[in-house]
């Protein structure tokens, strides 16, 4: 039970006092308000009694009336300035216990100035104060009951009914208009700038695990011995006579019995080592080792995926190598493709020839929420389906009227792909022909050259950027691993919204009912949590929910209600 003393002088302010109590205890009913008045019995050591009261009240109010501090005693001498005065002693021992005090002026009292106070008592001076009106005097006591109050805003029950009453039309319109804005796309740059930072938390807090199915087998530009490969002209196109080198490493990578062997390159000039290349794709091919190439336009003549034609008819797989970005600038690159959608057919994306080899999509379509595979576990989930209406330079078969199959993977750090067990060089891979090797037996390899024009950012890389193909492999992870990262659907960011706008306007209602700005802290923690939660969700859950707008509901909703609020107190009084 909470418990408040009264501090007052009996030649100052008996009668307001005795009147403030009872007004109070209609109230409070459930606090326990000491009136040393009434409950000393005779014969009582009333210094103790006062002494046990006092230490144990959270709250002491000192009553102030127009006499208060210019009393008396017989010699002339103001009664505050006695060590001995009870009223001093009392405020002295509260403020010494550090209790919470509230001066209280009644009957047109004021609060002293701190030089008029001893040095004891002059913090009471600079303390908020409640003063009790003639006129405004049941509104004043209502507002005095609601500072005291420490457990619920039902301590008044006509504020806690028009709060109630307003928090049901409160929460509904702030959750709509916050939806509608959020689906005008006004803030799309903040959420955008939030799905980072969520990325970045999520993913670089906590490790990703990799696959042990999946290798990276990477091409360094470096010029060959007795080749004319240029390494700085090779920074945009790779000369052909590496295709010589893919072919001797596939070569070994299908002797040491690898599962699937994805290119992250796209050759589409002919050359003239382009045969030896189809023959080690048709050796692949015919000892059941699925293989890839990427692609990123279509033959204007054929409307088929462009490559070097000996490649094309040796066998492998082609796959999209697109990948896409979330937009704003910056180091948003966040999304690897399942599929793009070309008229009436689908054409896979590379990571997923990686996790299942060659694979066909009937059926798939803009309008479809997962992707059926031969083979997979379960259907994949699309994170998201972006249609075009224009022509991207970077990648050409993404044309207007095209649809981009995307899904978002989890980030792995540079170093974590980086790893000698996780990454190797192609040298030194066909240098181990006829060792004996078999650390590629049953993986998915994914071979990637380290050119200047397939560096990216990620949400995860502040210092330093990464290569495409290092992308590409946390694409094919995700797939490996069955850990793709979902938006939350509107309905889930419905929910959300409203949801944190009705717990905010409970956690108004059933806060303490003293000032609301020792508690501006509270919507902000629930902001703060919101993004925290996002966070969690992401990593833990693989869904990216955005906590911009739940957040904006919870301060939104908790400012109105205290504007209605402060305007309710107003008007009562």
């Amino acid at each position: 039970m909470p418990s408040v003393f009264i501090s007052y002088r009996h030649d100052d302010s008996f009668s307001s006092a005795k009147l403030l109590v009872e007004h109070l205890k209609r109230w409070l009913p459930d606090f326990d308000l000491f009136l040393d008045e009434s409950e000393i019995e005779g014969g009582e050591d009333w210094r103790a009694i006062l002494a046990t009261h006092i230490d144990r009240a959270q709250v002491v109010l000192v009553v102030i009336g127009t006499r208060w501090m210019a009393i008396e005693q017989p010699g002339g001498h103001r009664r505050l300035d006695d060590p001995d005065d009870v009223v001093r002693w009392e405020i002295a021992r509260a403020v010494a216990a550090r209790k919470r005090i509230i001066p209280v002026l009644v009957d047109g009292g004021r609060l002293p100035a701190e030089a008029d106070l001893p040095s004891a008592l002059q913090s009471l001076a600079r303390l908020q104060y409640c003063e009790i009106g003639r006129r405004t005097f049941e509104g004043d006591i209502q507002g005095l009951a609601r500072t005291l109050s420490a457990e619920s805003a039902a301590a008044d029950p006509a504020r806690f009914i028009f709060l109630v009453k307003r928090s049901l039309v409160v929460v509904p319109v702030v959750s709509a208009v916050l939806c509608a804005v959020a689906w005008s796309n006004l803030f799309a740059k903040v959420e955008i700038w939030f799905a980072n930072r969520i990325t970045w938390l999520g993913d670089g807090l906590f490790d990703i695990p990799l696959s042990d199915q999946l290798r990276i087998v990477s091409l360094p530009l470096e010029p060959r011995d007795g080749s004319g490969s240029d390494p700085s002209r090779e920074a945009v196109r790779l000369d052909p006579s590496r295709r010589a080198d893919f072919a001797a490493l596939l070569d070994e990578l299908v002797r040491q019995g690898a599962r699937v062997v994805v290119f992250d390159v796209t050759l589409t000039q002919e050359s003239s080592f382009d045969d030896r290349l189809a023959e080690s794709v048709k050796g692949a091919v015919a000892r059941g080792v699925q293989v890839g190439f990427g692609f990123k336009a279509f033959d204007a003549a054929t409307n088929q995926p462009r490559i070097a034609s000996a490649i094309a008819r040796a066998g492998a797989a082609l796959g999209v190598v697109c990948v896409g970005d979330r937009g704003g600038g910056g180091r948003n690159v966040a999304f690897a493709t399942l599929a793009l959608i070309r008229g009436e057919r689908a054409y896979p994306g590379l990571p997923l020839i990686a996790a299942y080899g060659s694979v066909q999509l009937p059926g798939l379509t803009a309008a479809s929420s997962e992707v059926q595979v031969p083979g997979a576990r379960a259907p994949i989930p699309i994170s998201l389906t972006e249609t075009f209406d224009e022509y991207a330079p970077l990648c050409p078969a993404r044309a207007a009227g095209t649809s981009m199959v995307r899904f978002i993977p989890h980030l792995s750090s540079r170093e974590a792909l980086r790893q000698p067990t996780v990454r190797h060089s192609l040298m030194d891979v066909v240098r181990s022909a006829g060792r004996g090797d078999a650390v590629f037996r049953a993986k998915t390899v994914l071979v990637g050259a380290e050119q200047a024009r397939d560096i990216l950012d990620t949400p995860l890389d502040l210092a330093g950027s990464r290569y495409g193909f290092e992308f590409q492999a946390d694409a094919v992870n995700a797939l490996l691993t069955g850990r793709i990262v979902t938006p939350v659907k509107r309905t889930g960011q419905v929910i959300s919204v409203v949801g944190v706008a009705a717990f905010a306007a409970l956690l108004y209602l059933s806060g303490p009912g003293r000032s609301r700005r020792r508690l501006a802290w509270v919507p902000w923690c629930v902001a703060v949590l919101s993004f925290v939660l996002a966070v969690l969700a992401y990593r833990f859950l693989d869904s990216l929910w955005s906590p911009v707008f739940p957040a904006a509901a919870c301060l939104v909703t908790w400012a109105v209600l205290g504007f209605l609020d402060r305007r309710w107190t107003h008007d009562e009084r």
